[in-house]
């Protein structure tokens, strides 16, 4: 992990991270070998916001709630929303774990809006990392207009599938790798940084 100078975070203009991890406490997402979706995400969420400030990125990690899925998603553009007010320089991630009837899908993949360059940068700068660790996927970066999040995002976002819960060696192997994920995800965001201010 790269550690870089305090006093040059601010010269280099670094992006400040909006970090969410998928669904609510209260809906929880996905199921799968005795976890839930939310959960997991909370979990590595809270490694990537820990590694991000070990590198002295600017990061803020909110848990949204909501009661239904519309509920959520409106309380979680509304926080963006908010600090984009204050700061234009932002880039948004949600962490996710996907699920499936077919219990042999697996992999890995990351979503972005149509259009989107900056996110979809970000999104193929993250994957080719995370690849390594959960193939399976036939499209690793996808393009989504029907996600609301990503939609009406103020600043570039994207939406990380990490693996399958629904799958077995998927989900068991990010239990074991989950710090080596979060560094994946963190060595991807300072890639995207570094090429932005080259």
């Amino acid at each position: 992990m790269i550690n870089t100078p305090e006093r040059l975070t601010t010269m280099i203009n670094y992006p400040k991270i909006i970090l969410f991890p998928g669904h609510s406490p209260e809906l929880q997402g996905a199921a799968g070998s005795n976890l839930r979706e939310h959960g997991l995400a909370v979990g590595l969420c809270y490694l990537i916001e820990e590694l991000l400030k070990q590198s002295n990125i600017p990061v803020e990690f909110n848990i949204v709630h909501g009661k239904t899925v519309i509920e959520y998603i409106e309380n979680r553009i509304n926080i963006i929303k908010e600090i984009y007010a204050h700061d234009q320089n932002l880039l948004g991630i949600e962490v996710h774990f996907d699920c499936s009837t077919n219990i042999e899908a697996k992999g890995g993949h990351i979503i972005y809006f149509p259009g989107d360059e900056k996110a979809k940068r970000l999104a193929v700068l993250i994957q080719k990392r995370l690849v390594k660790i959960f193939p399976g996927r036939s499209e690793q970066v996808v393009e989504r207009r029907d996600l609301g999040w990503l939609a009406r995002s103020p600043c570039p976002s994207i939406l990380i599938e990490v693996c399958f819960i629904s799958h077995s060696p998927d989900i068991h192997n990010f239990l074991r790798k989950r710090t080596v994920v979060a560094d994946k995800i963190v060595a991807g965001i300072i890639e995207y940084i570094k090429e932005k201010n080259e």
